[in-house]
């Protein structure tokens, strides 16, 4: 049996326990002025003005394998040309924008930005703004958009994504009259990102975001379809790419497990989202969900949990708490190279499944959530895979440490106990 299991647990991700909540908030600023980049591990932050000096406009994806576009909802306003291609850029008429229908980015994935909206679902190569060719591995703009900042009105033809990764676009601000404005975005330079930018006043590429590998969510402000009232302006959390959330509701905090939602993971752009709070009419002020929480699969594949605990519009301040309840293995360092318990929840007992580079002593001490230790044993490892079993005939069902320790290194890891 053991020859089975050991396959298919090595194609789960191993982690170690570092039980610790911290306290934190995020700030965007009166009238939410900035969106925030937020890195569950470190807690580092990174804000990015919406609009103003050195805000942005437009995002450009910046993979090869994608060409998704997206707006500053909270900056401009996105309509496109019916019944108009390229060949009408210079003669387009854009009088009547307000009589054709509002794009708005996709709330659901990152690879349909505004632009993308009125896509031919079933036709792989149409983009929305532009058809991929597959002879010449380019994107070539069939569409024209009028975008509408402030008292601004812009024509916006993107002319293509070259085979390199490259936008190529032509705009011109109608108000203020002037000639055409060609830009060159350069995205493929930009890889780390997810987005690349652009401010149509300056114009200029901007880099804003920090790397695709140091942000776990994004603090911001966007549009989601509200009942009865239409497409809305919301506060709340997007997932980076590669971050899956799983939320769990009407729970007791004090004891819900990450192991009963762990197979609910989404990819789901707004998994987080904004429900976590809800609006008192008609004056405010917002409440705090108080029964919910979300686990968070981070970029570096740890698990944390995520807890609202307060929401101050008038301020753009969000306060949370967070806890880091599994390491991914690629943070684990020494002898022990990974390491999982199976099954969890475990009831009268539990293998503990590693990969050890040496030959090597474990010890494996058993801790309930006092600090009381209950159980331990000591095992010889060997050089590779080891899966060593552990009984728990006496021990009441609940949530317990296991610190597994050979030579200088500790790894805890978290085991749910249940009684049939």
């Amino acid at each position: 049996m053991k020859k089975i299991l050991l396959p298919i647990l090595i194609c789960f991700s191993s982690f170690s326990v570092n039980a610790q909540a911290v306290a934190d908030s995020i700030d965007m600023g009166e009238g939410y002025l900035n969106e925030v980049f937020y890195q569950l591990g470190t807690q580092a932050k990174t804000a990015v003005p919406f609009n103003g000096t050195g805000g942005w406009d437009i995002g450009f994806q910046t993979t090869l394998m994608n060409a998704s576009i997206i707006s500053d909802e909270n900056s401009i306003l996105v309509f496109k040309a019916p019944n108009a291609d390229s060949t009408d850029y210079a003669s387009l008429d854009v009088s009547g924008y307000a009589g054709w229908q509002q794009l708005y980015n996709s709330d659901s994935t990152w690879d349909k930005g505004a632009f993308n909206m009125g896509a031919d679902p079933s036709n792989y190569f149409d983009f929305g703004w532009g058809i991929y060719d597959f002879n010449t591995h380019e994107v070539y703009g069939d569409s024209l958009f009028v975008l509408v900042k402030g008292t601004d009105v812009y024509k916006l033809w993107i002319r293509k994504k070259t085979a390199g990764g490259d936008y190529i676009l032509r705009y011109a601000n109608t108000t203020l009259g002037g000639g055409d404005v060609d830009v060159t975005i350069p995205a493929a330079s930009y890889s780390s990102k997810n987005f690349v930018y652009l401010n149509l006043a300056t114009p200029a590429t901007i880099d804003l975001e920090p790397a695709s590998s140091d942000w776990d969510i994004l603090f911001t402000r966007y549009f989601t379809y509200i009942p009865y009232a239409g497409m809305y302006p919301v506060t709340g959390v997007f997932s980076n790419t590669g971050v899956t959330v799983a939320q769990a509701d009407s729970v007791d905090l004090s004891t819900v497990s990450y192991a009963d939602y762990s197979a609910g993971l989404s990819a789901n752009l707004t998994e987080i989202g904004y429900d976590w709070k809800v609006f008192i009419q008609p004056y405010g002020p917002y409440v705090i969900v108080d029964s919910l929480i979300y686990f968070v699969k981070a970029k570096d594949n740890s698990i944390f949990s995520l807890h609202f605990t307060d929401f101050n519009s008038t301020t753009g301040k969000t306060y949370f708490e967070t806890e880091k309840l599994l390491t991914g293995i690629d943070e684990l360092k020494g002898n022990l190279t990974q390491a999982v318990l199976y099954p969890n929840p475990s009831t009268d007992q539990v293998n503990i499944v590693c990969d050890a580079l040496a030959n090597s002593v474990l010890n494996v001490r058993m801790f309930d959530l006092t600090g009381r230790e209950l159980l331990q044993y000591t095992y010889k490892v060997r050089s590779g895979l080891n899966v060593e079993s552990l009984d728990l005939p006496e021990v009441s069902p609940g949530v317990y440490n296991l610190m597994l320790s050979t030579g200088d290194q500790q790894v805890a890891l978290k085991l749910m106990v249940i009684k049939q």
